[in-house]
């Protein structure tokens, strides 16, 4: 069961922990069973002091244990800027999961366990450290580590996640009552900053505003800038952007190499929300200066997408190539694409094209993909359809969750241009397989229409059917404009009329107008002019140029033959006037 062959079996001693330490280690086990390296722990200890809802355990050889747990892929090493209450020990995070396991090797060999319920991992570099989420690690921040600050951390009865009881909360309104006429700064900013956390856990937002206010008043190194950062962005939720950014400013000033540099992130980010181009420059600038290992790289990618938005292209470009210089994993990948866009919707499609290469060449798991499905667009736009076919093929191979299942439908698009249908066809069905809530939808339409060309009747049949069944709200009303076409030319005629009704009753502006067209045809050639009229005069009515012209010219032409001259008149007026207010022709 277990690879590790240095490990032997050992005695493992029962403990009395509570119940988050029993949930924590659960955790930890069923990780460890899948994983094959359960044989690793000698024996597991109580609960850890700081950070309630933890324990701690022993291992045989502590570095065999933490090589193999990042040699497994599912947990990953913290770096320097990974955490700010973890210094100077090995830190591992679970990747991929919430809440996530996090450990610690401690000074005294044993390794401490906890669940981080808002992890900040979101994936593993090739060195085996972790790969950090800026929306994650704001969370996580903001709603684990501020916590574990104060030693706020409980871990209740489901699934470890954190909250706060009624007797916790008690404690801290009398741990809070205790501290707050005394003059040691650390012991009022700790008993302030845990209740308030609390509090605004359970809603009381102005109390718990006052009480960081009063941990910021303080001017403890540590717990001010903690309540800060925490009052900025519970500011920031409740819309006051104003106040928000006064307590932004005032973390920024204290200096503190954590919470200072993600104030300075999160006071770019307001002034950008609220159109003040000058003053996000500026926050912006300031998150580059400080080189923060994390923040820096982001705000460089921000920054260019800023500068793209005012027309500063050369500024938006001199700050993509200081993300992709930083060689930040999340970040410089990013930043390698968006620049690309950018010289892409320039025309500079060789800076543009290399730009992609280079984002691919990252292998980052979202940039990869995207840049290779843009890289694709671009040399079909040259017309380099072979090139174009490869890199859709690259995409493909990635199984990216979004990219791909679009790569799918232009390669389709690709090889029915070049007269290959049936890899078109082969195309559209992975691209329906996918079950993409846009792509396979889309797909189910142009297989659909294909199966149509080769006589595939029954195939055609079902592709329409589940692009309808999708509800997608082109997709369907494009899938029962197919299908009704189809069931007409079948002589499936009453199935027919009810697909055009089908598809009529859409809001889709592009296909209703054709599907009332449709149902006019057929309804004349049925003999049921009123409703053949009927059908034809909400087409009109649509404004269509195409469709709305030719069901004007079809019902000036039933009106007339009925002795309606006037009606005739009026319908072809309407329709010679969709004819005029189409574009001449180059």
């Amino acid at each position: 069961m277990s690879t590790i062959k240095t490990a032997p079996v050992a005695e493992r001693k029962g403990s009395r922990i509570d119940l988050g330490a029993r949930l924590v280690m659960t955790a930890l086990y069923k990780r460890l069973f899948s994983l094959g390296l359960w044989e690793h722990i000698r024996s597991v200890g109580g609960n850890r002091d700081k950070g309630i809802g933890g324990a701690y355990f022993v291992t045989h050889d502590n570095q065999a244990f933490f090589e193999d747990l990042i040699r497994s892929g599912s947990f990953c090493k913290d770096s320097a800027a990974g955490s700010i209450l973890h210094k100077r020990v090995i830190s591992l995070r679970e990747v991929g999961a919430q809440p996530g396991l996090h450990l610690e090797l401690g000074a005294d060999d044993r390794i401490y366990v906890h669940l981080d319920e808002h992890s900040p991992v979101g994936g593993v570099k090739a060195d085996g450290t972790c790969r950090y989420e800026r929306a994650k690690t704001a969370d996580h921040i903001r709603l684990d580590v501020l916590r574990a600050f104060t030693g706020s951390l409980r871990v209740g009865a489901l699934a470890g996640r954190v909250s706060s009881s009624g007797r916790e909360l008690a404690a801290a309104e009398g741990g809070w009552r205790k501290a707050r006429d005394s003059i040691e700064p650390e012991v009022v900013a700790r008993a302030a900053l845990t209740l308030a956390t609390l509090l605004e856990e359970q809603g009381h937002v102005a109390r718990a505003e006052r009480l960081y206010r009063d941990a910021m008043a303080t001017g403890h190194a540590e717990l001010g800038p903690a309540a800060a950062f925490s009052l900025a962005e519970l500011l920031e939720e409740r819309g006051e952007l104003d106040r928000a950014e006064e307590v932004y400013r005032w973390s920024i000033a204290t200096g503190h190499k954590e919470f200072a540099a993600w104030a300075v992130s999160g006071l770019a980010a307001l002034l950008e929300k609220r159109g003040q181009a000058d003053g996000a420059r500026d926050a912006y600038m300031t998150a580059l200066a400080i080189q923060h290992p994390e923040i820096s790289p982001w705000a460089a990618v921000k920054l260019g997408g800023f500068l793209v938005d005012q027309g500063e292209i050369a500024g938006a470009e001199a700050a993509y190539k200081m993300a992709i210089a930083s060689a930040h994993p999340e970040f410089a990948p990013w930043a390698a694409l968006d620049m690309a866009s950018m010289q892409d919707k320039l025309g500079r499609r060789e800076d543009a094209a290399e730009g992609y290469r280079a984002a691919i060449a990252t292998e980052h798991p979202d940039a990869t993909p995207w840049a290779g499905l843009k890289l694709a667009a671009l040399l079909e736009a040259e017309g380099d359809s072979a090139a174009a076919l490869s890199a859709y093929e690259g995409v493909i191979a990635f199984a990216h969750p979004e990219a791909s299942p679009w790569a799918w439908i232009r390669y389709g698009d690709l090889l029915q241009e070049s007269g290959d249908s049936d890899r078109a066809r082969e195309a559209y069905a992975s691209a329906v397989a996918t079950g993409h809530e846009d792509a396979a939808p889309d797909g189910a339409v142009k297989l659909g229409g294909l199966a149509v060309a080769a006589g595939d009747y029954a195939a055609a049949r079902d592709a329409y059917q589940q692009a309808i069944d999708s509800a997608h709200p082109e997709a369907a009303a494009a899938a029962a404009l197919g299908l009704a076409s189809l069931l007409e030319e079948l002589g499936e005629r009453k199935d027919a009329v009810r697909m055009y009704e089908e598809a009529a009753s859409t809001s889709n502006s592009q296909v209703a107008p054709w599907a009332l067209l449709g149902l006019g045809s057929l309804l004349e050639a049925e003999g049921d002019e009123a409703g053949a009229r009927d059908a034809y005069a909400r087409a009109l009515e649509s404004g269509h140029p195409e469709a709305g012209l030719s069901a004007g010219v079809k019902l000036g032409a039933l009106l007339e033959a009925a002795g309606d001259e006037a009606g005739a008149k009026d319908a072809y007026r309407a329709a010679l006037a969709l004819q005029e207010a189409q574009p001449a022709s180059p």
